[in-house]
């Protein structure tokens, strides 16, 4: 079975990279004793030394090797020297409140000597699960002096409303500063920071603020902690921060406390048409959809282990509705996530079956317009058609400066896609006036390739400059017309010297008879669910373990499977049933996608907006912008 592979290849992989403890000198692990609050946790701060490991970390703050990697998604690159780790300091004593009994979203109770965790919830009203949930620690009683975090939602206005837990108005939300250790000051990422504001706020080049933190990879995320180099450091500008955040900022979640399903209960729904084993594997040999569907498959299972190592345990089960779509039968009743199916026709009753028992579905492959406007479980991976081509009119929209000209087939004036971009494109170019003299900027024309240049030529120079940048945008998804139409806008920019910025589609990046070269001459600028930066040190991670692993160079669709896979199985662990209210604002790092998610109306599922602008430079590179 599928499945076994799975588990044969998880027993498989070593788990050296995390935790493995050597036979050495024991190192001396010093503690830190500060602890600092983000969202509603309280940590303590380590900066890891010289010889220390993951295990000897966890034995020394008594905080399971799954818990630090839980806050510290990273370390699955393995601990580095001067890295800051966030331990989960289990136990909050009254004394880290600083005086606040309550903020916005949630009480903290101070337990009272021979108070019990049944006592404390009778008091607010709420079940003792409620507490469980929202404190893990309390799970087998709790001490006096202890805090306990009860969630404002789950407590009766009118007990809300009691002077007796009503805070007083002078209290503020708690001050947690800046700290300092050897030679650095630590910060911890808030919202809306960035390196360049961070650089600013410290006088520190971003260069060398980004160097002292490589494994963000550049990336920020609320709850990092940073190393600042104190002789960078302006004293003025240290100030104590508030880090009072909540999950995020601006989205539906921001009330909403972490609800976590561990493990994970994923589904994989693909049409392998394997017969209880991989596909070809009695004959050797398998058509395309089967290939990429397995490729998709080891995509996913590298996340699976990758997400593993940091502490995330998934319970998998995969179903192959090639065989019979009654296999949706089999699907356990615990299950958290659908990953699948694969072809649009096969969507309707595996989404149905989602809705009736509220399980968010991801359709990683297939566009199901009805289907993400009514069912409010569907989440839809590949951006519409049409979300293409409105991110391709803003692209070329951002560039302000230039004389655009829309051209496309003879006979296709009508057609949507040309009178979309048509109505864009003419709105946001409208003609300029000095004086009496009224100039277009926006200018649309239509031919055939059967027509030759010298004739065309006529009709393209009314429309191009000479002076301005000419901004040439080609909707049309025809091989034979857009290399024709290339060939003759290289000719037109060597003969006539004239400057082309050319705008096309992704589908282009199929074709096989066009001349390559056209692409980097003209400039060819274009939309992308997609890109692989293949100087990535993640990217370069995932390629070694998935050769390692399956033997050969993963496709692009095995990039895809990693992606989805890695992106939701932390945030259905994260936010549970409370994923559809915080998924518009859920963020990762990924391999080649940026998913960016919005609702589909009022009742609908969520689609996925998150797009590339990428472009061809005479350097030869495609670069992303």
């Amino acid at each position: 079975m599928i499945r076994t592979l799975f588990v044969m290849l998880m027993v498989a992989v070593s788990l050296t990279a995390l935790g493995q403890e050597t036979i050495s000198t024991p190192v001396i692990i010093q503690k830190s004793t500060q602890k600092v609050k983000i969202g509603t946790k309280f940590y303590f701060i380590h900066v890891v030394q010289k010889g220390e490991t993951l295990f000897s970390i966890s034995k020394a703050y008594g905080v399971s090797q799954a818990d630090i990697s839980t806050e510290n998604p990273d370390i699955y690159q393995g601990l580095k020297v001067d890295q800051a780790l966030k331990i989960p300091a289990l136990l909050i004593k009254a004394e880290d409140l600083k005086g606040v009994t309550e903020d916005a979203d949630f009480i903290y109770h101070i337990v009272r000597k021979g108070e019990t965790l049944t006592a404390i919830a009778r008091f607010y009203e709420v079940s003792v699960a409620v507490l469980i949930k929202s404190n893990v620690e309390v799970e087998n009683g709790v001490q006096e002096s202890q805090v306990v975090v009860i969630p404002k939602r789950e407590v009766p206005t009118e007990v809300l409303q009691r002077d007796s837990i009503k805070t007083p108005a002078a209290v503020q939300p708690i001050d947690t500063a800046d700290f300092i250790t050897g030679d650095y000051l630590m910060h911890t990422v808030k919202a809306k920071e960035t390196f360049y504001s961070l650089s600013k706020r410290y006088s520190i080049h971003i260069d060398s603020l980004i160097k002292q933190n490589q494994e963000t990879q550049g990336v920020l995320k609320i709850g990092y902690v940073l190393r600042v180099p104190l002789k960078a450091v302006v004293v003025a500008e240290s100030k104590p921060v508030a880090i009072v955040e909540g999950l995020s900022n601006g989205c539906g979640c921001d009330s909403f406390k972490p609800v976590f399903s561990n493990p994970v209960h994923l589904a994989i729904v693909l049409p392998f048409n394997a017969k209880g084993k991989l596909p070809g594997s009695e004959t050797g040999k398998i058509n395309s959809d089967q290939q990429n569907f397995v490729n998709f498959y080891q995509g996913s299972l590298i996340a699976l282990e990758m997400l593993r190592d940091t502490g995330y345990k998934v319970d998998l089960q995969v179903i192959d509705t090639k065989k019979d779509q009654d296999q949706l039968k089999r699907l356990s009743l615990a299950t958290d996530l659908i990953i699948g199916p694969a072809y649009a026709s096969g969507i309707k009753p595996v989404a149905e079956y989602a809705q009736q028992r509220k399980i968010f579905m991801v359709s990683p492959l297939a566009v199901a317009p009805k289907i993400v406007d009514s069912n409010p479980y569907f989440i839809q991976i590949w951006p519409t058609y049409n979300e293409q081509i409105d991110a391709l009119a803003d692209y070329v929209i951002s560039n302000k400066e230039g004389n655009v000209v829309l051209i496309y087939e003879s006979g296709k004036d009508s057609s949507e896609l040309v009178t979309r971009l048509r109505n864009k494109l003419s709105a946001a170019f409208p003609p300029t006036t000095v004086g009496d003299i009224i100039t277009k900027r926006f200018f649309h024309i239509s031919y055939r390739t059967a027509q030759h240049f010298d004739a065309l030529a006529g009709i393209f120079l009314k429309a191009f400059s000479k002076t301005t940048n000419n901004i040439v945008v080609v909707p049309v998804d025809n091989e034979a017309f857009v290399s024709d139409l290339l060939s003759k806008l290289n000719n037109l920019r060597v003969v006539y010297n004239m400057p082309i910025q050319l705008y096309g589609l992704n589908e282009w990046q199929r074709y096989q008879s066009i001349d390559i070269e056209n692409y980097y001459s003209l400039g060819l600028h274009y939309i992308s669910p997609f890109f692989i930066d293949y100087s990535s040190p993640r990217v370069k991670k995932f390629v070694s373990l998935y050769q390692k692993r399956f033997l050969s160079d993963p496709t692009q669709i095995a990039f895809h499977g990693f992606d989805v896979t890695y992106f939701f199985v932390p945030s259905v662990s994260l936010y549970g049933r409370t994923l559809d209210r915080c998924l518009s604002c859920h963020k990762d790092t990924l391999l080649q996608s940026s998913y960016r998610f919005r609702r589909v109306g009022m009742v609908g599922g969520f689609e996925n907006t998150g797009m590339f602008r990428l472009r061809f430079t005479p350097e030869y590179e495609i670069i992303a912008e």
